[in-house]
């Protein structure tokens, strides 16, 4: 049932009574968003007559709270008594407001009943306090009540208690002067109405205290006995004073406090194990973000889905975005440490980029460090550096992490390896977090044959895959679980985290006079929909014509954000590539016409952008307009900073590329839509789609977010109509994709199908790492069939697939010795790419001298064009460097190297991006350049290195080499990945120190630690940099920066805390 099909409920318990009441209410909830649309008088009247009938449905099916009708209608109430409120002024207004706090909870929307009472909190607490006793006990019983729902702190609760206790001071006053003005024959009423009322205070108390702790004083009664007891002697005591209304809200009332109570942390999880416990009693107290209740989607994972049932080994958590699926893992983390900590058990979060492994280990850094666990992150370069060789050395048995973040390639690199794969030091659980991602043309076989290889090698492994909506998750759980595998999904599901319109962007009128409309749409998640259109601007002799307007999405885009632009609603504006994000940035930027007033966060930034890409960067002007730009053409700190700043509510626009749906982890108000398309992969798939409508709405008061999607005909806004309708497909896995390009080229070998598809190197490799774990050549072979059933895509695949696949890797089998198989677990390329490189490599006479890091870097020294050279011609990333261009012609390899000496020796954007395109616009440039080094250099080039460097043709002996030496020289690669040219600058890079601070700052550190500084690691330098004073950042401060020392620390603390 979609969210807007369960009004149906109501239309089919009373047909002759109600009619078209789902799309009355979703024109009222819009209504509240849209000041362009209104209710006539007959539709208020019909949502007046609706409420009152729910409200008997709901009292007629009071007992079975749980069931699907029951919650759904009272989420309708909810719904329609939202709709309008007015002035809260009587004892009969705070009746009302009860029965849609109980309503909300009881329906599954206590999310929404926060969102609802902070827009009334100023006129709840204005609430007038008389001096009559029986009216202010009820008042202000009522605005503790509130205080306890909306609470943003621990505090808040413990001063909400500490209100109940004021009420026992003012009982001495109030009491009797109100026991004495009332008639003698009435005193006992007015008696038994407050003594209703005390017991009333008394729940409230009870509430207020189990909230902070879990618990009520030293004692051991059952909370839910207890609260029903006080209730019960309250509604006694309201019914022999007469009050009618009392009895009423104390109803309400009882069943909201047992659901409160249902829905803390303390009920779902209190007794699982003493990790638990802990977590819990830190997350209740910290001072950000503090957690007492769970989502309904989480507190039915643990549940219904019984999430911390240790007879389960896989569980594939498919939740709507926003719906807490990363607390969900820490429950799960914290279950699998109690179990296995203390035999050395360890966990692996792995996510899809490098800004995320960033923001997790910052998260579980924050929840875990202060109750005693140990979180690291390793970075997601596709290479293992020096700093972060301790991983691998006798199979991570020298580790001590209790947690370790980092990406999908960087973890694949270290099991292969053996980390997780031994006795002492065991991979005991792995997170994964966006497992849709198997899908993912480029990386999904990766991720898919990675989990394979972690569920063969690390036999005591568990699996919780977090992923949005997917209709076979049974068949993944059963797939990496066996009868152990179990899918968590949500019950109702017309839950939905936020409320949104989807619809398409059109145009009305003529000539300079016209509007813009959003037509709505019906989608899949029963987004609301009025079948009508919702006015969004109204044009009045504009400088430009609608026909100009609506030559191309591009046109439209610019002028239709232009007109909504606001500081209160940020939006985000989806364009088609890159280019057109400056395009349109600078369009709002010349039209904004609001100046802002200073702010210190977005001059950092602004700062920040100048040190590292120049002062002439568009996005530092864009910034004055409070407009940012999202792409892969940002470096990922600036980017970081932007969506930093998203959340923090600083930006009113953010003009990105489509890509930004796979990774959007802030709120919006809205999204325009110029394309839906992933550039040179067509529409993106829905669920990412929904992933970004996730995130839309909730921002502020207007609580209901949109989605605008641009068309530029009739039949463009079908096909949106269609794609915006399409559920779900099936997750389904590459290998069938990979197969049929070979099965059409069948007479070629396998480096044709390597050139044809870099893709199947992820085969390649999964089957060089299982001939590494089985000596005997024959007993290899046997076992292929054996091993590629442990793979999702051959579960997928039909039989004569399956049969061709089979016999053509029986024949790369013959193929692959043992040593090409180690040094393709050690490089993460194919023995096809690997024999090759040792081809080219004896051709190249690279001496060690020329491994030398002052000879590589040179520009006299020829080494590094040979690399680049035998990279260009290596399967796996020789497409990457392609993408490389001047015009239509792809970089030499002359230029290529002369591009990546000038990253690692310190050059700036701005001047690499002057003498890489000198021919080039300007912003061009800098967007190429930019691309050109984090797309390609920064990955592919110092994975290219790191590979080469472990052949045995390099050059390098690896057994003349000290310890230090081997550290040094895995550093190499790192300095591509992180555009410095020492170790120290390295090992500060992966603290987040800017790329323009860290080799100062790391020598300055390497001064005082001398050559331990190979065995530090980057907590400890993270912890170092927390407490140096501002002498130690001015020291390594460049001379010409924008940026003080003091600004430089900033920048550094909003990357790490």
């Amino acid at each position: 049932m979609k969210a807007n099909e369960k009004y149906n409920i109501l239309s089919k318990a009373f047909p002759e009574l109600i009619r078209n009441i789902d799309l009355i209410i979703q024109k009222a909830k819009i209504a509240k968003r849209f000041e362009t649309i209104t209710l006539n008088d007959s539709e208020s009247q019909e949502i007046l007559k609706a409420k009152e009938l729910c409200e008997l449905k709901i009292i007629e099916l009071w007992n079975n709270q749980d069931n699907e009708e029951s919650k759904a209608l009272c989420s309708i109430y909810f719904d329609l008594a939202t709709v309008k409120v007015g002035k809260i002024a009587t004892d009969e207004d705070i009746l009302e407001l009860i029965k849609i706090i109980a309503f909300g909870y009881l329906g599954e929307h206590a999310h929404f009943v926060k969102d609802f009472l902070n827009q009334q909190k100023n006129q709840i607490f204005d609430l007038d306090i008389p001096e009559r006793w029986n009216s202010r006990l009820l008042r202000k019983c009522f605005q503790v009540v509130v205080s306890l729902v909306i609470r943003k702190s621990w505090d808040d609760i413990s001063k909400a208690v500490e209100l109940i206790n004021h009420l026992r001071e003012e009982q001495k006053q109030y009491e009797g002067i109100f026991l004495n003005q009332i008639k003698e024959e009435s005193q006992p009423y007015g008696a038994a109405e407050i003594v209703s009322l005390y017991h009333f205070a008394k729940t409230i108390e009870i509430l207020g205290k189990y909230l902070l702790e879990g618990k009520i004083d030293s004692s051991h009664y059952d909370i839910e006995n207890k609260i029903k007891y006080h209730i019960r002697i309250a509604k006694e005591f309201a019914n022999a004073s007469g009050n009618i209304m009392l009895e009423l809200l104390y109803q309400y009332f009882e069943a909201f406090g047992i659901k409160l109570v249902r829905n803390t942390i303390w009920y779902t999880l209190t007794g699982v194990n003493h990790w638990v416990s802990e977590f819990n009693k830190f997350i209740s107290k910290r001072e950000e973000n503090p957690v007492f209740e769970l989502l309904y989607p989480q507190k039915e994972s643990i549940l219904k889905g019984e999430l911390l049932n240790p007879a389960y080994r896989t569980f594939v958590v498919s939740l709507p975005t926003s719906s807490g699926k990363t607390l969900l893992a820490e429950y799960k983390i914290l279950q699998a440490l109690n179990e296995f900590k203390e035999r050395g058990g360890w966990v692996a979060y792995v996510v899809p980029t490098k800004t995320l492994v960033n923001q997790i280990y910052i998260r579980l850094s924050k929840d875990f460090n202060p109750i005693g666990l140990k979180i690291e992150k390793a970075s997601g370069a596709t290479e293992i550096d020096g700093f972060e060789s301790y991983l691998v050395e006798n199979k991570g048995d020298n580790t001590d992490f209790d947690v370790l973040v980092t990406t999908y390639e960087k973890i694949n690199l270290l099991i292969r390896q053996g980390l997780g794969t031994s006795e002492k030091r065991p991979l005991v659980l792995v997170v994964v977090d966006e497992a849709h991602n198997i899908e993912e043309k480029q990386r999904g076989l990766n991720l898919e044959l990675l989990l394979a290889t972690i569920r063969n090698d690390c036999k005591e492994a568990n699996f919780i895959l977090l992923t949005p909506d997917i209709p076979n998750a049974e068949q993944v759980a059963e797939w990496l679980g066996g009868e152990r595998g179990k899918n968590i999904q949500i019950e109702f599901d017309w839950w939905q985290p936020n409320e949104r319109v989807v619809g398409t962007l059109k145009t009305e009128g003529r000539g300079r006079n016209f509007d813009i409309y959003l037509q709505t749409l019906n989608t899949v998640k029963g987004s609301y929909n009025i079948g009508d259109k919702i006015p969004i601007i109204e044009i009045k002799s504009e400088n430009i014509t609608k026909s100009e307007v609506t030559s191309s999405k591009l046109e439209f885009l610019k002028f239709f954000s232009s007109k909504i632009l606001s500081y209160n609603s940020p939006i985000i504006i989806l364009a088609s590539d890159i280019s057109e994000t400056y395009t349109i940035a600078d369009y709002l930027m010349e039209n904004c016409n609001h100046n802002f007033n200073d702010d210190k966060d977005i001059d950092l930034l602004k700062k920040f952008v100048q040190s590292e890409l120049g002062n002439d960067f568009p996005l530092v002007k864009y910034l004055d307009k409070r407009i940012a730009i999202h792409s892969s053409a940002i470096p990922d700190e600036i980017r970081y900073l932007i969506e930093l700043l998203m959340t923090e509510g600083k930006l009113q626009a953010l003009v990105a590329t489509t890509t930004i749906a796979q990774g959007i982890n802030f709120p919006v108000s809205a999204v325009v839509m110029g394309s839906y398309n992933y550039p040179f992969q067509g529409p993106m798939p829905t669920r990412d789609f929904w992933n970004l409508a996730g995130r839309v709405g909730r921002v502020g008061q207007k609580s209901m977010g949109w989605i605008g999607m641009v068309s530029k005909n009739t039949q463009d806004e079908k096909n949106i109509a269609e794609y915006v309708k399409k559920a779900s497909t099936d997750l389904l896995s590459q290998l069938e994709s990979i197969v049929e390009t070979a099965m059409n080229n069948q007479n070629e070998d396998f480096s044709k199908w390597l050139y044809l598809d870099e893709r199947w190197s992820a085969v390649l490799q999964y089957i060089s790492h299982l001939r590494t774990q089985i000596a005997d050549l024959n007993e290899f072979i046997n076992h292929i069939e054996e091993k590629l059933q442990a793979s999702l895509g051959f579960k997928q695949i039909s039989e004569d697939k399956k049969r061709f696949l089979i016999s053509k890797l029986r024949e790369y089998a013959q193929t692959i010795s043992l040593e090409d198989a180690r040094i393709a677990d050690s490089t993460g390329f194919s023995t096809v790419s690997i024999r090759q490189i040792i081809s080219k490599l004896a051709q190249s006479n690279i001496s060690p001298n020329d491994w030398r890091k002052e000879q590589l870097f040179s520009e006299q020294n020829e080494t590094m064009k040979k690399l680049v050279g035998i990279m260009m011609n290596t399967y796996e990333i020789r497409k990457s460097l392609e993408e490389i261009k001047i015009g239509d012609n792809i970089l030499d390899q002359k230029s290529i190297s002369r591009l990546i000496l000038n990253w690692v020796n310190g050059k700036n954007i701005y001047d690499i991006a002057k003498s890489l395109y000198p021919n080039e616009n300007l912003t061009k440039a800098i967007e190429k350049t930019t691309k050109a080094i984090y797309k390609v250099i920064a990955n592919m080039g110092s994975w290219g290195i790191s590979a080469i460097q472990k052949v045995p043709t390099s050059g390098i002996d690896w057994n003349d080499l000290s310890e230090v030496e081997k550290k040094k020289m895995m550093n190499i690669p790192a300095y591509l990945f992180y555009g410095v040219n020492t170790d120290e600058g390295v090992l500060m890079r992966k603290a987040n120190v800017p790329r323009s601070i860290a080799n100062k700052i790391g020598l300055i550190y390497k001064n005082i630690v001398g050559e331990e500084i190979y065995n530090v690691k980057t907590t400890t330098v993270s912890s170092w940099l927390k407490e140096q004073r501002l002498e130690i950042w001015e020291q390594a401060r460049p001379t010409n920066s924008p940026l003080t020392a003091e600004e430089y620390k900033r920048i550094w603390e909003k990357l790490n805390y």
